[in-house]
């Protein structure tokens, strides 16, 4: 099992916690900068959390022309604080209607 910094996890805790699994806005108790960064780059290294797109600019790390990603916590992730699988499959759920909304949405065409 990945060591995991008290960053991280109350990065994964907090994405945990969310209908959407997103890592981002930072939980009030962290705040923005190469430390938090660090510990980000690290959860996508080790496969705890994935980037993909977005529609909530809240949720965004990072943007290119109209397109939003953000960070999204995954089932290794959420195993690595000890969430149960229910949640986990909530979360799964939750992003999979996004991605096929995204898809479908009259802009979908125009990217």
């Amino acid at each position: 099992m990945t060591r995991l910094s008290d960053t991280q996890r109350i990065l994964l805790s907090s994405a945990s916690q969310r209908c959407n699994g997103s890592l981002l806005p930072l939980p009030t108790t962290l705040r923005p900068g190469p430390g938090t960064a660090s510990a980000i780059a690290a959860l996508l290294r080790h496969g705890l959390a994935v980037e993909r797109e977005t529609l909530e600019v809240s949720a965004a790390r990072r943007s290119e022309g109209d397109l939003h990603y953000g960070v999204f916590i995954t089932p290794a992730g959420a195993a690595a604080i000890g969430v149960e699988s229910d949640k986990l499959d909530a979360i799964a759920a939750d992003a999979g209607a996004a991605r096929r909304s995204m898809r479908s949405s009259p802009w979908a065409a125009a990217r």
